[in-house]
């Protein structure tokens, strides 16, 4: 089995950290108006904790909020589309 330094995840923090700034892909998909990915990333953990019934509140709460602004990304890129015809 691995083992992980004492101070591991402090070097972890420390070297994210000493990167530039970035732009996730999922917010890059929200600023393109693009669908985005929340169902995959989010929405696996809050139905996999549902099936082992284990509480998932900070992810039911990430994936009902991403679902609302999908959910805008769509009804926006609808309505410009429309328009632009």
């Amino acid at each position: 089995a691995y083992e992980f330094a004492p101070n591991h995840l402090e070097m972890l923090i420390e070297g994210t950290l000493a990167q530039p700034p970035i732009k996730t892909s999922m917010l890059l998909d929200r600023e393109a108006g693009r669908p985005l990915e929340y169902d995959a990333i989010t929405g696996v953990v809050v139905r996999r904790g549902r099936k082992l019934n284990i509480p998932t509140p900070v992810n039911e709460l990430i994936y009902a909020t991403l679902k609302v602004v999908h959910d805008h990304n769509l009804q926006a890129a609808e309505s410009a589309a429309a328009t632009s015809k």
